[in-house]
């Protein structure tokens, strides 16, 4: 027994090393786009949101480490709650950034907006579930010193039901977010493509959308497939903030270019431009799809007022 849980804590601190690194790498990566789309720029909620869920990630892997050394009783309690409230927050940070891209693109739709942030903050409620009543303890391991552990506070059979309804339902948020934001932004994106041979801000949104998307949906699926897998876990609470930080870095980055370049000049002689169709001669005017794209722009929570 003692031997298992040797290894299995082997396997937990490999996987640990590996997200840390993967945390860091990210984080100095963009250091340079940070400090001008966010610390360079006038401060509001979404850059308030941005540094929020970048130095929380750093701070869940500092404690994940933390808690592996050799810490008294009290202090580990301590240690584990805020790995603990660190996960939750994740959760609700992810569920406001989900809940105003929809709330922005749907013409500020309160009700698609509070769908979407209701399904997104299921598994914030079952992690809450979950910590409910968990002891949080130390054990000692061969050639390891004392170590923080929690002791499962349900059965084993409902928490595989609970960790299966928080993964279904985080599959149908994200399936939800992805089809509204495509009926949106497809059309808007692929004519601004077409006219200036670059990327939209809604073409952005349609882009790294898909991608957190794809990403999450395997790892929610894996999770449902292996359901006892802590590694699995491990890996959406590490790779949630990254992929909402990249997302919104590149969102801010692209109106911060976009203000500088004379964008909104060229979009008013482009909304006079008429196009003429071969099958029917009737003219299809591009001012209704730039002011759409404007107002997205305007209304995106994520852009600067």
């Amino acid at each position: 027994m003692t031997n298992q849980l040797f290894f299995d804590s082997l396997t937990d601190d490999y996987v640990q090393f590996s997200l840390a690194t993967l945390v860091v790498y990210e984080y100095f990566s963009t250091i340079p786009l940070e400090m001008r789309v966010v610390w360079m720029r006038r401060k509001n909620f979404p850059a308030v949101l941005l540094v929020f869920i970048r130095y929380n990630s750093i701070f869940n892997i500092v404690v994940s480490f933390v808690m592996h050394a050799g810490l008294r009783p009290l202090t580990c309690t301590i240690i584990q709650r805020a790995s603990e409230a660190s996960t939750i927050l994740t959760y609700i940070a992810a569920a406001i950034f989900a809940s105003l891209r929809i709330y922005a693109l749907w013409g500020r739709s309160v009700p698609l907006a509070v769908l979407v942030f209701g399904l997104s903050l299921v598994p914030a409620f079952t992690t809450v579930i979950y910590y409910i009543g968990e002891r949080p303890s130390r054990y000692h391991l061969p050639r390891y010193i004392w170590r923080c552990e929690v002791t499962p506070p349900m059965p084993l059979d409902f928490h595989t039901e609970l960790t299966r309804v928080t993964r279904v339902t985080a599959i149908a948020a994200d399936l939800l977010v992805i089809c509204l934001t495509w009926a949106k932004t497809f059309s808007t994106a692929r004519t601004f493509y077409l006219i200036f041979h670059k990327m939209s801000i809604a073409g952005i949104m349609m882009r790294d959308g898909t991608i957190y998307f794809l990403i999450m949906l395997i790892l929610n699926i894996t999770q449902l497939v292996v359901v006892r897998s802590y590694c699995i876990s491990q890996f959406i609470y590490t790779l949630t903030p990254i992929l909402i930080s990249r997302f919104m870095l590149n969102l801010r980055s692209l109106d911060d270019d976009v203000s500088s370049s004379g964008f909104m000049r060229t979009s008013r002689i482009l909304s006079r431009i008429e196009f003429v169709t071969s099958s029917s001669s009737a003219k299809m005017i591009l001012h209704d799809k730039v002011n759409r794209m404007h107002r997205a722009r305007t209304a995106y929570i994520y852009a600067d007022d």
